[in-house]
C-alpha cells in the first residue's frame, strides 16, 4: 500500500533538500525504513524514506526544530501547528518528527498497475 505524507506547503523549502524532516501528529502510522510519496498540493512532490522516527510531547520540541520545520522563528509557529492539527495548548499531546531522505521513485510503484494509484496524485 501506498504510504503519503502530505503537505500543503513547502514550509522553508525543507522538501527541496535531500534530507528533510516533519513534525506530524503522533499515530501516521509511517515507520522506520517506509518508502513514501511526498504529495505537495495534491502532488507527487518527490519519494523519501523514512530514516528516523522520533516520538514526544509537542511541548518538548525546541523552539530551533520548530524554525527548521517551518522557517518561522517566532510564537506564530504555534497557530501554524494548530492550522496542521496538532493541539499546542494541550501539554500532553504527543507528536511524532518524522526524518526523510529523498530517493528515486521506488520500483514498486513504476509499473503500468500502479498507475491508477499514482494518477490520483498527479503522476
Amino acid at each position: 500500500m501506498l504510504k503519503t505524507i502530505k503537505f500543503a506547503k513547502n514550509w522553508n523549502s525543507k522538501l527541496n533538500a535531500e534530507v528533510f524532516g516533519t513534525i506530524r501528529k503522533k499515530g501516521t502510522g509511517i515507520l522506520h525504513g517506509d518508502q513514501v510519496a511526498i504529495v505537495l498540493a495534491d502532488r507527487v512532490y518527490k519519494w523519501a524514506q523514512v530514516v528516523g522516527v522520533c516520538e514526544c510531547k509537542y511541548t518538548e520540541l525546541s523552539p530551533v526544530l520548530l524554525a527548521l520545520d517551518t522557517g518561522i522563528t517566532d510564537l506564530t509557529v504555534h497557530a501554524v501547528m494548530k492550522q496542521c492539527g496538532i493541539d499546542t495548548d494541550n501539554l500532553d499531546t504527543e507528536v511524532e518528527y518524522l526524518l526523510l531522505k529523498s530517493i528515486p521513485r521506488p520500483h514498486q510503484f513504476q509499473n503500468p498497475e500502479t498507475a491508477i494509484q499514482l494518477s490520483m496524485y498527479g503522476k
